[in-house]
């Protein structure tokens, strides 16, 4: 323990001095995740408001039996309105008009309505539901209008069944669904960066200083030099990842955006993110050690990086899997699957769900998972021909 203890301090004195690591390790999770929380959904906010202050450009193709179409698309302040003789779809194309209603009509019994518009674009898309709710209240109030006329009981319009839905979810199991949709996210990100330049300078770039000959030349056991480096970056990033998630549950206390987005109020389970805690330093310590076995073969710091950088795209497929899961009850072979079982441990947690077995097997398996990588990375620093790749 006192030869741990040794390369520890050694590792964290010189992580400290390094200026790059820091600023990875608090400036960036510090200003990205409130930019995540408050920017994004602020410009989709602003970004609404200004498309739905904008009139719609409508593009109408009539005859001379649709003019009380014409006159009520014409009394509303959202659409301004360009008469065309036909019907000519490039015009959406090029922004010329936003939408265009092509109108057939042989009596004012029935007149059939198209409705042209470009679902890629958010002008058009805004300006055909615009269109379609008119055109759908002046229909409602012509059918009205014809049975006043024909003397028949409005009452008759009413449903005869009345349907009223209830939501059963408490405010803390709404609020831990929603977090459970991105917080992994950024979980699995940070999760791998913020030890991934850690992992490399303490492997391949102490080789590339030439100071690795150094440590393996001081009569300590390999073994404990490995767990030395390993409780190096598993601190990095277990203060990176606490001052990310600390940083990202404060912003989200003030992120009326995103409460407007739930429709609910967001309630921070507090007790459900440190019940949630373990599952966190499982997954520190699979990508760590993982990371460690990857960056020891690494000759210099660029080969490192090469070798790591491709593994950043393969842990977003577990967050995708998890995305999906979370509409359904996942079944008992998604917890066998590494990452997988503890993002999905995590978002259980989240809301207030405790399943023994999928815990124990998330817990063994994620053991053996980064004691296979800390056995490979002793196996390596055993071998110098490994090491130095000779």
């Amino acid at each position: 323990m006192k030869n741990i203890k040794l390369i520890y301090k050694k590792e964290i004195l010189e992580t400290v001095r390094d200026k790059k690591t820091l600023i990875v390790m608090t400036i960036v999770p510090a200003l990205l995740v409130p930019v995540f929380c408050f920017g994004i959904p602020f410009a989709m906010e602003k970004f609404m408001e200004t498309q739905e202050a904008r009139a719609s450009v409508v593009g109408i193709v009539s005859d001379n039996n649709s003019t009380i179409i014409l006159d009520v698309i014409k009394s509303d302040k959202n659409l301004s309105i360009i008469e065309m003789g036909y019907c000519k779809l490039e015009d959406i194309e090029n922004d010329k008009v936003d939408v265009i209603l092509e109108i057939n009509s042989t009596n004012l019994s029935q007149m059939n309505v198209s409705i042209y518009y470009k679902s890629t674009k958010m002008e058009s898309v805004i300006a055909s539901q615009r269109a379609r709710e008119l055109l759908s209240n002046l229909s409602s109030a012509m059918i009205i209008e014809k049975l006043r006329q024909e003397d028949i009981d409005l009452e008759l319009l009413k449903p005869p069944i009345n349907i009223n839905t209830k939501d059963v979810s408490t405010e803390k199991e709404k609020s831990g669904f929603f977090l459970g949709l991105f917080l992994p996210l950024i979980i699995v990100i940070l999760g791998m960066f913020s030890g991934m330049y850690a992992a490399i300078d303490i492997t391949a770039g102490e080789k590339e200083r030439k100071t690795l000959e150094m440590t393996l030349s001081i009569p300590i056991p390999r073994r404990d030099i490995v767990f030395g480096k390993f409780l190096t970056l598993f601190t990095i990033s277990l203060i990176t990842l606490s001052i990310a998630i600390t940083v990202t549950l404060i912003s989200l206390k003030f992120a009326q955006p995103l409460e407007a987005e739930i429709g609910e109020k967001l309630v921070i389970p507090w007790k459900s993110m440190l019940s949630a805690f373990p599952a966190l330093v499982l997954l520190i310590v699979m990508f760590d050690s993982l990371m460690l076995a990857i960056a020891v073969r690494a000759r210099n710091y660029k080969e490192a990086q090469q070798y790591i950088g491709p593994l950043s795209f393969i842990v977003i497929f577990p967050v995708i899997l998890t995305q999906m899961s979370a509409m359904f009850t996942v079944p008992t072979y998604f917890f066998v699957i590494p990452i997988v079982n503890v993002m999905l441990i995590f978002k259980e947690l989240l809301m207030d769900v405790v399943n023994i077995s999928h815990i124990l097997i998330t817990t063994i398996l994620s053991g053996l998972c980064a004691l296979a990588s800390l056995y490979y990375v002793k196996y390596s620093f055993d071998k110098e021909e490994i090491m130095f790749r000779t």
